[in-house]
């Protein structure tokens, strides 16, 4: 445990913290059992993960239904004021291509609120 505590370098990342996560089902159990509890890449990973949804302002619960692949309405995601995007992960292909998603949005806010290209 000591040693992903201290490879997690987040002062939110707690050895409760972690059982707290394994037990809500968000990371797997360590391997070893409890006496030789291992904690590799995957348990960092997964609180990694945890702590990124949760700061995009998602609940624990709904962190919790991302992780275990049980979201079955869309994910907010607030992209900035006024601009919050829906993701459906059951529908979601794969790979994403950022650059096209970015100019899609590009066209949509244009189309709602276009830039005025005059000097006034």
């Amino acid at each position: 445990m000591t040693e992903l505590l201290t490879e997690a370098d987040d002062e939110r990342v707690t050895a409760r913290f972690v059982r707290f996560l394994v037990a809500e089902g968000v990371i797997p159990p360590p391997r070893g059992g409890r006496a030789n509890a291992d904690y590799g890449a995957d348990h960092l990973n997964g609180i990694r993960r945890y702590l990124s949804l949760r700061g995009l302002g998602l609940s624990a619960a709904r962190v919790k239904e991302i992780v275990a692949g049980a979201a079955d309405i869309g994910i907010p995601v607030l992209i900035a004021p006024g601009i919050t995007l829906i993701l459906d992960p059951k529908k979601l292909e794969r790979p994403l291509k950022p650059e096209q998603i970015a100019e899609a949005l590009k066209r949509t806010l244009n189309l709602i609120a276009p830039e005025d290209d005059t000097d006034a």
